[in-house]
């Protein structure tokens, strides 16, 4: 009888700890973020470069006006900035109505865009780009319901932003010369590569990443293309 009595407080002691393990270990679905733009290598005339922070948000449960705490940090390698911080994009529209774009996010980003379609999000944010260089952008949101609190986090390499090469200025301003903008793909290739060779030496043109001395880069273009391009 003892065993038995025993052997009932052991399973009813073991089915209280999974009751209460389980309790610990259910959470939130985290949401999931995609970071859609800016992508590549982009090549401006001047900064700050005004360009728009892209995402797409969706969840598990299909429950967007769960999604908060948005945040967004950008990297240039030599500190991480804060761009936005808890922002709060969705809403249930009533009680059983639809989940739209919040009107706090239309209020306190009206520069911003903000789409619902099939339970996905769409998000765009403006970013001033300080300078030349490369970035990382990491963007966070928690998702927050009855079971608990869960988080996701998007890291996306920004390869670079940078001002056009001397090769592109000078390609740039062949195809805006007529008398130049026929030459034969040969000689066209020739100045081109003249002029990567002497944008080697940052006394030419400037150093690396720019602004480059285009009327330099110009120039050289005409003077190469009159000289028949001897290579």
């Amino acid at each position: 009888m003892r065993r038995k009595l025993a052997a009932l407080c052991s399973l009813a002691l073991m089915a209280t700890l999974a009751a209460f393990t389980s309790s610990r270990v259910v959470k939130a679905d985290a949401p999931t973020i995609q970071i859609t733009g800016p992508s590549g290598t982009v090549f401006v005339s001047q900064f700050p470069y005004n360009t728009s922070i892209q995402l797409t948000i969706s969840d598990g449960e299909g429950q967007l006006d769960h999604v908060n705490g948005l945040s967004i940090s950008v990297d240039d390698g030599n500190g991480s900035a804060q761009l936005y911080s808890n922002i709060n994009a969705f809403a249930q529209q009533g009680q059983d109505g639809p989940i739209e774009c919040s009107q706090q996010f239309a209020t306190s980003y009206p520069t911003g865009s903000c789409s619902v379609s099939a339970g996905v999000g769409t998000i765009g944010l403006p970013w001033a780009v300080p300078h030349a260089g490369s970035y990382t952008v990491t963007v966070s949101a928690k998702h927050q319901n009855d079971l608990g609190e869960d988080e996701e986090v998007a890291t996306f390499q920004l390869v670079a932003v940078e001002y056009p090469a001397p090769p592109a200025i000078a390609n740039a301003f062949i195809n805006a010369t007529p008398s130049l903008k026929s030459l034969n793909a040969k000689k066209r290739g020739c100045i081109i590569s003249q002029i990567a060779q002497r944008a080697q030496d940052p006394n030419n043109y400037g150093p690396r990443p720019g602004p480059y001395n285009t009327p330099a880069i110009q120039s050289d273009v005409l003077a190469i293309a009159a000289s028949g391009c001897a290579q």
